[in-house]
């Protein structure tokens, strides 16, 4: 990590690996849980009919914990990503000078 400052500016924001993507999957559960909690609602009371049926049932910590690892996987991805953006950033001048455009235009289109 440079002691420039420039850290900040970084698409990793200078953080390693383990540090981004625990951040990485502590944003995604708090941003998408709330928006998931009908679908996690209707898949409790499923598994709980299942359940006082005698049926196999799936408890609710192994269906969370399978939705926040794939949303951890897809930090993994992030952050490789953005590690090779930041590469090539480094090695292209007009990239380092004009990443902000990049990324609002980048924004705009999404």
């Amino acid at each position: 990590m440079d002691m420039d400052g420039d850290d900040e500016a970084m698409l990793t924001m200078g953080l390693g690996a383990p540090l981004f993507i625990g951040t990485w999957s502590l944003m995604m559960a708090a941003m998408m849980l709330p928006a998931a909690s009908p679908m996690v609602d209707a898949f409790v009371r499923i598994q709980s009919g299942r359940k006082a049926s005698g049926g196999a049932y799936v408890p609710v910590t192994i269906f969370l914990a399978g939705y926040l690892l794939n949303w951890a996987a897809v930090g993994v991805a992030a952050y490789a990503i953005a590690r090779v953006l930041e590469n090539q950033a480094m090695d292209h001048e007009w990239l380092m000078d004009n990443g902000a455009r990049l990324g609002g235009v980048l924004i705009i289109a999404a």
